[in-house]
């Protein structure tokens, strides 16, 4: 029995002392009314208690997500829309919106077919791929994208008027393009098209960062 329910024994031991026999009726009604008293308290109690628990857990909640968000806003000012060097470096292993940049990239740098489906997931497939667009540009043929193959990957793409790049890897018809955007939020997605100049047919959306 919780603890607070024993503070209103006291008044359980006064209705049960022994009165005169005309009062008997008046105690029973008093003995009655507090118990559903007793009843009351302890309800009252207990749903404060879970009321708190539920607070506490709203609280904590909240706390994580503010943490979550916190860490992905420094996460992105660590890295620069218009400068791709910056971007995170990605390898073997690695999963995600960059993975995704760079398996589009290559998409419209003629490798589609090396490295296979834009899942975000660096595999074998998008290495080797990363290796060949490292040798065609004279880079380190590592197969991990770092500061230099972001780099170079940004020399193929055009900064527009509207503030979007759009990544074109064989040039003006390439039969894939890669737009850019980073929106007022700080969040930067890519908009994979299919086709020639002028006429484009969406493929896929992914969000870098």
């Amino acid at each position: 029995m919780p603890s607070h329910v024993f503070a209103l024994s006291p008044f359980r031991r006064i209705v049960n002392k022994k009165v005169p026999w005309f009062y008997q009726m008046g105690v029973e009604a008093i003995k009655g009314r507090v118990n559903q008293l007793t009843s009351i308290v302890t309800y009252r109690l207990e749903e404060g208690i879970m009321i708190k628990r539920n607070r506490v857990s709203i609280l904590l909640t909240l706390l994580i997500s503010f943490v979550m968000l916190v860490g992905q806003a420094k996460a992105a000012q660590a890295y620069d829309f218009n400068n791709w060097s910056t971007w995170q470096l990605v390898g073997v292993g690695n999963t995600g919106g960059f993975v995704k940049a760079v398996q589009s990239n290559l998409w419209s740098s003629g490798l589609k077919d090396t490295v296979g489906t834009i899942d975000g997931i660096f595999g074998n497939m998008t290495k080797s791929g990363t290796i060949t667009f490292q040798q065609r540009n004279g880079l380190t043929a590592d197969g991990i994208v770092g500061p230099q193959t972001w780099g170079m990957m940004q020399n193929y793409a055009q900064l527009t008027p509207n503030g979007y790049y759009i990544y074109r890897g064989t040039g003006l018809y390439s039969n894939y393009v890669v737009d850019y955007t980073q929106y007022s939020s700080g969040q930067v997605w890519g908009d994979l098209y299919e086709g020639t100049y002028p006429s484009y047919t969406l493929r896929q959306s992914f969000q870098v960062w």
